[in-house]
């Protein structure tokens, strides 16, 4: 979770909210001032309260099961709803469970306020139950007063239910292609729930409606947006629809809405648009801000006269949180939050580059002395000429001199060559859009384009004639990997399971050739590793099978006791990898054998990689990074982070290092193993 600075945009602080770090709905203040924030962790259900001034957990209560919607918290309570039927009582300050009910089926969190402010019936609240039904709850903590049939089915409710006056709407998807707004009254008397009024719109909803006074807007997919005026006077219609708009080129994604005075409306799905109710209907301004994704944590919030949205970028690889002037619809600020990280550089200034493209350096102060510290990944410098580029993602592998190679389709394909301090040089135009991140081989760059393999020389460079690969049928085999066998020679593996060893021939003219290629009876699982002049790949069959460089012949070849996960990783005379079954296997990669086994405490995220002095180290998926001995198999020490993390240690700085998994750099600090056991008996 993210603390975000209101006026400039920029990141504050950031807390990890449990190792599985997925908060299905937006921070939900837990008091009336603001002090905490609650939150979900999805992954293991818990219930968490956040300080909201530095980020630190007050306390975590462990759930049932997953919660089904945010938490309600009202009078120093809080409740919650989840998929087991739970609808628990929470003591805001010491997270303690106070009392609770459990229902026959799961319900749908949060309880609503049901009947307005002031009245018998205000002290009601209205649960949703994942069909058929509704239960109206009285007292603190609650008791069950009555049970209502609505006859919504299974799933239908997507969005919690929420007062409309002293009414209670509820949304349901009860058709394909179209919705239900209905609303409920609550009887004084008897605590029973009856249908007082009911609107159909076109399409599904997606996201809970807007409510400004006595206006209601609501959206449905694909991007339409319908207003109605709205009433609980006895009497009168509950819904009196007034205008309806569909945007422009819509697209089938969720549009989430935030009202203002004078009718405003601004509507986040595919792009950031403001539209205004008037009497002559809904009317949509022509500015567009924000193109992409727009996603539901937070929603789109107002905070004086800025705008914040928070959407993911093009190609899916980060998260942008947005401010614009809310009247003017101008652009102010824009800060990526949470960037997959591609590749560290390892010279003497390290720098990071995130799935955005931008190179943010570690500087000095990297890494801190507490182990799970994290360096942000949101400044930096874009690489040179990377703007022109759309939705393709950028391809980048580490070089073993400790500089990246990066490379990018889109309408101007093209590479970069970052050195081991992180300076990017000029780009490098591409022949075509690569499938795998670009190669150094001879003078320039290899570029995987099925079913073809071309160098990129750069500017002022000699052609090199491009080596494609025969094609029998129709379908043409995707290049899945290429690694680097010596400075001329590559192997690549394509997608119908042909290995092939590529040579640049300085020849006139200079060519790429096929020296050696093979059609094993399995199919590459994952990237192959080089150890020496040989090849290791881990095959379909199951095996980890041992190919000479010269000619692909098959040195040595054994049985995995699972399926590899990630590539095998060389460090030493050692080969090490990551299975399936939550063990890494280890063998002499000379001739795989001196075979090893490491259980690990959870599976693997990516595959090992080295920490110095001999050892290696391995991310697991509890946020843990285990040490261990590549010679012997034993572990030699474990990193407690407390986060979610992601791929393979690095080292910065001769310290090591790895991704969390919202893009940040975490330092490791490994104790030995009976050191973590004797604090995890504590």
């Amino acid at each position: 979770m993210f603390s975000v600075d209101a006026v400039t945009a920029a990141p504050l602080w950031r807390a990890s909210v449990g190792p599985g770090g997925i908060a299905h709905f937006p921070p939900v203040r837990a008091d009336a001032g603001g002090l905490a924030v609650l939150i979900c962790d999805a992954i293991r259900p818990a219930l968490l309260s956040v300080d909201r001034s530095t980020g630190a957990v007050n306390w975590r209560l462990p759930l049932p099961a997953p919660a089904t919607g945010p938490p309600r918290s009202e009078n120093a309570q809080i409740l919650i709803g989840c998929e087991d039927g739970s609808l628990l009582a929470v003591n805001r300050t010491t997270g303690q469970i106070d009392g609770g009910l459990k229902f026959p089926q799961s319900v749908l969190s949060p309880p609503v306020a049901a009947g307005g402010a002031g009245d018998a019936a205000g002290r009601r609240l209205l649960l949703a139950a994942g069909q058929n039904t509704v239960y109206t709850l009285v007292g603190n903590p609650p008791t069950l007063e009555a049970v209502s049939y609505t006859g919504h089915g299974s799933g239908a409710i997507p969005v919690p239910l929420q007062p409309i006056g002293r009414n209670v709407l509820m949304c349901d998807n009860d058709r394909a292609d179209s919705a239900l707004l209905r609303a409920f009254a609550v009887d004084e008397e008897d605590g029973e729930a009856t249908e007082v009024g009911r609107a159909r719109v076109n399409g599904r909803i997606d996201v809970p409606p807007e409510l400004r006074g006595e206006n209601l807007f609501v959206s449905t997919s694909p991007e339409r947006m319908t207003a109605f005026a709205v009433a609980d006077d006895p009497g009168k219609n509950v819904f009196s629809r007034l205008a309806t708009a569909q945007l422009p080129n819509p697209q089938p994604v969720p549009t989430y809405l935030v009202a203002g005075p004078d009718g405003a409306l601004w509507a986040a799905g595919s792009a950031l648009r403001k539209l205004e109710l008037t009497g002559e209907g809904l009317k949509l301004s022509p500015a567009a801000l924000a193109a992409g994704r727009h996603v539901a944590v937070p929603v789109p919030r107002i905070s004086g006269d800025r705008l914040f949205t928070t959407r993911l970028t093009e190609a899916g690889t980060a998260t942008i949180l947005a401010a614009a002037e809310a009247r003017s619809m101008e652009g102010m600020s824009r800060t990526v939050l949470a960037p997959k990280l591609l590749a560290v550089t390892r010279g003497e200034r390290p720098s990071v580059l995130s799935a955005t493209g931008v190179l943010t350096p570690l500087g000095d102060g990297f890494p801190t002395n507490s182990g799970g510290a994290a360096t942000f990944l949101t400044n930096g410098r874009e690489l040179p000429g990377l703007e022109a580029n759309g939705l393709d993602p950028i391809l980048a592998r580490t070089l073993p001199d400790g500089g990246v190679v990066a490379g990018v389709g889109g309408e101007e394909p093209r590479a970069w060559e970052i050195d081991a301090d992180g300076r990017a040089g000029r780009p490098i135009e591409l022949p075509s859009a690569p499938e795998l991140a670009p190669l150094p081989l001879g003078p320039g760059l290899l570029i995987a384009t099925a079913p073809r393999l071309e160098l990129a020389v750069g500017r002022g460079g000699r052609s090199v004639s491009a080596f494609t690969a025969p094609v029998s049928g129709g379908d043409v085999p995707a290049w899945t990997s290429a690694v680097g066998l010596t400075e001329n020679k590559a192997a690549v593996i394509d997608s119908a399971g042909v290995i092939r060893l590529v040579t640049y021939e300085n020849s006139s003219p200079p060519s790429l050739a096929e020296e050696a290629s093979i059609t094993p009876g399995w199919f590459a699982d994952v990237p192959p590793a080089v150890a020496g002049d040989a090849l290791i790949v881990a095959g379909s069959d199951g095996k980890l099978h041992r190919l000479g460089g010269a000619t692909l012949n098959e040195t040595a070849v054994v049985t995995l006791p699972a399926r590899a996960a990630f590539e095998p990783t060389v460090i030493g005379d050692r080969v090490l990898v990551a299975l399936e079954d939550g063990t890494v296997a280890g063998f002499a990669a000379a001739d795989l054998t001196d075979a090893t086994t490491t259980p690990l405490p959870e599976p693997a995220v990516g595959p090992p990689g080295s920490v110095g002095d001999g050892l290696a180290a391995v991310v697991t998926a509890g946020g843990v990074v285990v040490g261990l001995d590549p010679a012997t198999g034993e572990i030699a020490g474990r990193a407690e982070t407390g986060q979610p993390l992601a791929g393979a240690v690095f080292m910065v700085n001769d310290q090591p290092a790895a991704a969390a998994a919202d893009g940040a750099v975490v330092h490791l600090d490994f104790k030995p193993p009976g050191d973590a056991v004797a604090e995890g008996a504590e």
